[in-house]
């Protein structure tokens, strides 16, 4: 996903209005994230494993409101939209057929990769002391590659239509509290919520490497069990008549 540049979601729904007097205003943003993060590990025998995650989150939203007159009559308008995206990929791939040996120190080194990693998702300096300080006897190198992009863009756009101009229906709307100033103010208030919560959704929340590590882990010992049984399973079995 690339993060897209600014546009106003109203361009559509609401177009430009022939408005004879009055004014209308309209506010929209995107907030947008996008992390990713790669580890290689190989063998001295020249065995590869290679792990790739990544978690990008796209907000956009707005409000519009307008008020005036049109074709002799009163005219307010007002509305919002707000939507959220979401993607999570992840891929994992082993070239060779690795030791216990080599799964052991290729597990204890990538629980320390994935700590450093989360410190830098979390905006923490990253602490590589125990990284550079691993000690393996059958791993030959390793890479860690991290990447962050994270963007908010705000946009406003007010427009004002001829010379202000009372009509009987806007003083209505006027003695119940519905002013062009009110009705902005509370539009400016919901696009305030809007924006909140499309910041936490995108910078609040971030790439956990060192948990999904684990669980790959996890899953390659219990993977080597399941095989080890089956192939302890095999050797006892009687042969046939």
């Amino acid at each position: 996903m690339e993060l897209s540049t600014l546009s106003n979601p109203y361009a559509r729904q609401y177009p430009n209005t022939a408005m004879q007097q009055g004014s209308s205003q309209s506010l929209s943003g995107l907030v947008a994230s996008d992390q990713k993060a790669k580890i290689e590990v190989q063998t001295k025998e020249g065995d590869r494993v290679t792990i790739t995650m990544a978690r990008q989150s796209q907000s956009a939203f707005g409000t519009y409101s307008a008020n005036g007159t049109m074709a002799g009559g009163a005219y307010q308008k007002s509305g919002s939209l707000e939507y959220t995206a979401q993607r999570h990929e992840f891929s994992f791939e082993v070239e060779g057929d690795l030791s216990d040996e080599e799964r052991q120190e290729i597990e204890a080194l990538t629980s320390r990769l994935g700590a450093a990693a989360d410190e830098f998702f979390a905006g923490k300096p990253m602490n590589l002391n125990e990284i550079m300080g691993f000690k393996a006897n059958s791993l030959g190198s390793f890479r860690m590659e991290l990447e962050e992009t994270k963007m908010v863009a705000l946009q406003s756009t007010r427009s004002q239509v001829g010379a202000e101009k009372k009509h009987p229906l806007m003083e209505r709307f006027a003695e119940e509290g519905r002013t062009s100033q009110d009705r902005l103010g509370t539009e400016n208030n919901r696009f305030k919520g809007m924006l909140g919560r499309a910041l936490e959704n995108a910078f609040g929340k971030s790439l956990s490497v060192k948990s999904v590590l684990d669980q790959v882990m996890e899953a390659m010992a219990q993977q080597r069990t399941a095989l080890e049984k089956k192939e302890e399973a095999t050797e006892v079995a009687p042969l046939s008549a």
